[in-house]
């Protein structure tokens, strides 16, 4: 019994890092179309590629009006390194979590990126940034205020 329960294991694991694989795959791809868009001053299709955890209690405007603060701060997107990455599965998707030490062109900042991945699609649930030399912390969007990493 044991023998035949020892591959099931194995594949389910090997399909679940896949999973984790792909949707942060995803995730990295969305983090670049972001920071484009964010470049380009686009934020109503940031906010129309956004997921509904974003978009809760947030007018088109007023989630344009944070973004259009965050981009007048940080000035052009220069760098990044990812910092980390996690993942949360649920029953509508996965969430990514990616992290990233940043460099723009009106100084550095730390950002975090939170996804949600369903199907291979991933939509903008929650972005953090905390700028180099500030105190505060710009947090948009439901889950970003959660999903914030300490420390």
């Amino acid at each position: 019994m044991l023998r035949r329960m020892i591959p099931a294991v194995v594949v389910a694991a090997t399909l679940t890092g896949c999973s984790a694989g792909q949707d942060t795959a995803a995730a990295e791809t969305a983090v670049h179309e972001f920071r484009q868009l964010l470049g380009a001053e686009r934020y109503l299709e940031i906010y129309m590629r956004a997921a509904p955890d974003m978009r809760v209690g947030a007018s088109e405007e007023g989630l344009a009006d944070r973004f259009r603060a965050v981009r007048a701060r940080l000035g052009t997107f220069r760098s990044a390194s990812r910092t980390n990455v996690s993942w949360n599965k649920t029953n509508l998707g996965t969430a990514v979590t990616l992290g990233y030490d940043a460099r723009y062109a009106n100084g550095r900042a730390r950002e975090t990126f939170v996804y949600r991945v369903l199907m291979g699609q991933a939509q903008l649930a929650g972005y953090a940034v905390q700028i180099e030399g500030t105190p505060d912390t710009v947090q948009i969007g439901a889950m970003a205020l959660r999903d914030f990493p300490r420390g």
